[in-house]
């Protein structure tokens, strides 16, 4: 699977802007591969390993801050909404309804990652499912990130989140990632 660097931007800059004390520390945690793209400017328009651009970065962060991987990869995505979802796109979302600006989401969300497909299987009034496929068990954390962000931005058009959950199944041999979330 891989990821556009737009994405594995939110991972640094989140790292640099909210846990600047542990930057180094992470930075050196990481294997090479993963040093070397978190450590070289980020091509946003290019596509990068999901697995060494993110998935591992996030894991040796949350072993650098000793917390669990799905609540850092959490607090990732809710801070790349909150980055995202400034200024003119601020405008737009406080316009338009929670279910308009989640399925405009997925259209995104599907542009960032590749070979990978994302659906919004419900999007009523106060509930949206979104379902994952063809991510590894590994790249379970990209469902937590999404679930972040899908907080955050609920949080920017004044709605509050009443539950969110992720949940993994095999379907014939495939895994399938879903996030269930209501608001108020």
């Amino acid at each position: 699977m891989e990821i556009k660097g737009t994405a594995v931007k939110a991972t640094i800059d989140y790292v640099k802007e909210r846990q600047k004390n542990v930057y180094q520390q992470w930075i050196n945690s990481l294997p090479e591969n993963s040093k070397k793209i978190m450590s070289n400017m980020i091509n946003s328009t290019e596509w990068y390993s999901l697995t060494d651009a993110v998935v591992i970065p996030t894991e040796k962060l949350a072993e650098t801050m000793k917390k669990p991987t799905q609540d850092i990869a959490y607090e990732i995505g809710r801070y790349s909404a909150e980055v995202a979802l400034k200024g003119v796109y601020k405008i737009f979302v406080l316009i338009s309804t929670p279910s308009f600006m989640l399925a405009r989401a997925t259209n995104i969300f599907s542009t960032y990652y590749r070979p990978a497909d994302i659906k919004l299987l419900i999007n009523e009034p106060k509930h949206a499912l979104f379902e994952f496929r063809k991510f590894s068990e590994r790249e379970i954390i990209i469902a937590y990130r999404i679930g972040g962000w899908i907080e955050k931005a609920l949080t920017v058009v004044n709605q509050s989140l009443t539950s969110s959950e992720i949940t993994k199944r095999n379907e014939n041999g495939e895994l399938i990632f879903n996030i269930d979330v209501k608001w108020k």
